[in-house]
């Protein structure tokens, strides 16, 4: 189990890309460039799982990303 003062320590951090604290940061979840939810191999799954989820989204709902480009 995290600590407090494990968890403040956590909040308190930087995105080296962004710059926004770590709870705020959504670069982990990012996909890459010209890649939708629709093109990962876990799309099934994770409709199933989330219902809301959009075929053309540009960023996983997982952190850090799951995704795998389908072949």
């Amino acid at each position: 189990m995290t600590s407090q003062t494990e968890i403040d320590i956590i909040k308190g951090r930087a995105c080296d890309n962004c710059g926004r604290s770590w709870g705020d940061c959504l670069c982990d979840m990012r996909l890459p460039d010209g890649r939708v939810c629709g093109d990962c191999l876990h799309w099934q799954r994770c409709k199933g799982m989330i219902s809301s989820l959009k075929y053309e989204g540009k960023r996983c709902d997982f952190s850090p990303s799951r995704f795998v480009a389908r072949t």
